[in-house]
């Protein structure tokens, strides 16, 4: 464990371009006042002293030198109509010294990075490292490491740079520098034990630690130690700017807290024990957004009795759709085996796991617990969760997807008989030039039914199904009969094709209200519209959305911490991830009036033709013009009404989702009829809701 010491700059001192270390002295290079400023922090002490520079340009690189400081800054030569880099050599006292010209040698894309030994300074940039004789005022090309692979890291060591290069297959080498620039591979330290560093500092000898996603590791020959772990220290890896190494028990960074970037020392804990905290491991799969890991830093850095660890099962993010899938299916088969961590997030197949009972559930918790109720929620995110009257997961936050038309041409009233018929007789009805809507052709249709309305064939609870009925053959012919493709599909974002009733229906998805709003603005903002949702036996449907599930496995030792980590997900987080609540209706009523509030801050502009809305930041540039909406507690209310009184579909299991694709793909191909594809559907989903009772 390690504790966080923070180090408060002057409200004016921004960060921007370095840190270095020696003994007890932190320095940082940023700007302040107008120009380049130094500010050495004295962990001891705890005092901050700040040394101005005459340099009005803000620095790319810093370093501290034997006798001083080393700044590589901009200037912009207007004659040669680009910028300039120069090395300007600095005093203890902040008095230029000497200046050398780096511009031949700078990449603008690439970061500077500084260091310096033998009373030389040396510049990274790129795959470049160049040697500035301080000395001589001269500079040259020390290495390029482009015919090698990509230069990662480059850490002096006994005077020798030590390289980390990720060559072409993507594996990461060690390479040393010698002084006259040529590059030859390590063999000292072991070749595995930087497979997945980002950053290489050197304490001695054959010791390395390691910087990698993961924290930072202590390696000796082959042996690999993890001494500092992101998780367990409540650090978001990916807000550290930078990061500098004093030992194994020592280390600073600057680090990106609140938008403001902020110094951090960090110290191994005088006494652990007071730190040690219930561990929950949460298993997850990450689609990119980072936003678990960020929510295990926001709990742990506020519990002082449970810690959540995040054990990424699978990428979905960044690799191939291959490796994603198998990787994906690998996390299922873990999930169903009991193979996971107390926590399991996922973000689908919520009906299969629930079958199977693996999970806890959360009624149970919520019994016993003061701050969330079953009445707290939504009942029409209890209604899409519940599974024979269990709640296997919980949802922070929820999406609504259903179809809308307007009043005087959709009559039926949510709830009420919108079924497959209903929807027949509509389409029926259509003049030549008129379309049910512009997002339907065959494929959509039957997407929707699987998806949407094949649900409400089933009783889940009796485990039978009544598939086998005219209304469920009406709708297979009726879909058979649909067009592959629909030729105002490219017009489905239009507004025209609503308010002029070409299109009758829209598929909407709703995050927040003004989505909702836009809906409105897409009909027409005073015209009466019907949620009339995905049609069934039961009527109308619309389809609750969770971003994600979080179930906490009924194996879990610690089921009361991993409730805490779902609660404070639910709550207090929400009001600490703007981006997530802007995007999601949060599931607990009592947060439903923060949330308002959240987007009542903001006005948002809709474009007149396409109701596509943008956030009006106030900057005077809204293009092109058009409605502007300020979110009123009455539109705010109307929705609120709206999700208390939405009726939720059930979206099938995998299995049943399967089963029905099959046979309805047999008679798509004329391989069977409409009835026969129902008496066949019947009889299988028949067979497995038996197995499952």
């Amino acid at each position: 464990m390690f504790t966080k010491k923070p180090v408060c700059f002057n409200e004016r001192f921004y960060y921007n371009a370095g840190l270095d270390i020696i003994d007890s002295l932190i320095y940082v290079c940023g700007y302040m006042n107008g120009g380049v400023c130094i500010a050495k922090a004295d962990l001891k002490s705890d005092n901050i002293d700040y040394l101005p520079i005459e340099l009005t340009s803000p620095a790319r690189g810093f370093c501290k030198t034997e006798n001083g400081y080393a700044v590589v800054s901009g200037l912009y030569d207007t004659e040669a109509n680009k910028p300039r880099n120069i090395l300007y050599i600095l005093s203890e006292s902040g008095e230029i010294t000497q200046t050398i010209d780096l511009t031949s040698y700078i990449n603008e894309e690439y970061k500077i990075y500084l260091w310096s030994a033998n009373k030389n300074v040396y510049i990274v940039n790129g795959n470049g490292c160049v040697e500035a004789d301080v000395a001589a005022g001269a500079s040259k090309l020390l290495f390029d490491t482009s015919n090698i692979g990509t230069l990662l890291s480059f850490t002096p060591t006994n005077d020798v740079p030590l390289l980390l290069i990720e060559n072409q297959y993507g594996a990461r080498q060690l390479f040393d520098c010698a002084a006259s620039g040529r590059l030859t591979e390590n063999t000292v330290y072991v070749r595995d034990t930087v497979k997945t560093a980002k950053q290489i500092f050197v304490r001695s000898g054959s010791d390395l630690l390691i910087y990698n996603n993961s924290g930072i590791y202590h390696s000796k020959d082959s042996d690999m130690r993890l001494i500092l772990s992101w998780s367990s220290s409540c650090i978001n890896k990916d807000k550290i700017l930078d990061f500098i190494a004093v030992n194994d028990a020592q280390f600073a960074m600057i680090y990106n807290d609140d938008n403001r970037p902020c110094l951090y020392y960090l110290s191994a804990a005088e006494n652990q024990e007071d730190m040690i905290r219930t561990v929950i491991h949460v298993s997850y799969s990450e689609t990119g957004a980072g936003s678990i890991p960020e929510a295990a830093v926001q709990f742990n850095s506020r519990s002082d009795k449970y810690h959540v660890i995040c054990d990424e099962a699978a990428a979905a993010f960044g690799e191939t759709d291959i490796s994603a899938a198998s990787q994906l299916s690998e996390f299922d088969k873990s999930i169903l085996k009991g193979d996971i961590g107390d926590i399991v997030v996922f973000n689908s197949n919520y009906e299969k796991y629930a079958e199977k009972e693996i999970f806890l559930d959360l009624y149970e918790l919520m019994k016993e617990d003061e701050d969330i109720s079953k009445n707290d929620i939504f009942p029409c995110v209890l209604n899409s969760l519940e599974y024979k009257g269990h709640l296997y997961a919980a949802a922070p936050y929820f999406r609504i997807k259903t179809l809308v038309g307007k009043e005087s041409n959709i009559p039926i009233k949510t709830g009420g008989i919108w079924d497959g018929s209903a929807v027949i007789e509509l389409n029926s009805s259509l003049s030549e030039n008129q379309r049910l809507t512009a997002a339907i052709n065959r494929e959509y249709f039957t997407n929707m039914l699987l998806m949407y309305s094949a649900g409400a064939y089933i009783d889940f609870d009796n485990n039978k199904c009544s598939f086998n009925n005219e209304d469920f053959i009406s709708l297979l012919k009726y879909i058979n009969e649909i067009p592959e493709e629909n030729d105002l599909a490219g017009d489905f974002g239009k507004t025209g094709i609503y308010r002029n009733d070409t299109c009758l229906l829209y598929s909407a998805t709703l995050c927040n209200i003004p989505d909702y709003f836009a809906v409105k603005y897409r009909f027409g903002v005073d015209e009466p519209l019907n949620f009339v949702g995905y049609p069934s036996p039961d009527g109308g449907k619309a389809v609750v959305a969770p971003y994600n599930y979080y179930a906490i496995s009924s194996e879990s030792a610690v089921r009361e911490g991993a409730w805490e980590f779902i609660k404070f997900l639910m709550t207090e987080y929400l009001t600490l991830n703007s981006s997530d609540m802007n995007s999601n209706i949060p599931t607990l009523k009592p947060f439903f009036d923060k949330w308002v509030e959240m987007q009542q801050s903001y006005k948002y502009i809709f474009e007149d033709d396409t109701a596509f809305y943008y956030p009006d930041l106030g900057l005077g540039n809204s293009f092109p013009p058009g409605y502007t909406l300020e979110i009123t507690d009455a539109l705010a209310n109307e929705f609120l009404n709206y999700i208390e009184s939405v009726s939720v579909g059930r979206m099938i299991p995998n299995t049943i989702y399967e089963i029905i694709g099959e046979e309805i793909n047999r008679y798509f191909s004329g391989s069977i009829t409409a009835e026969k594809a129902a008496e066949e559907i019947q009889k299988r989903v028949g067979v497995y809701l038996a197995e499952q009772g």
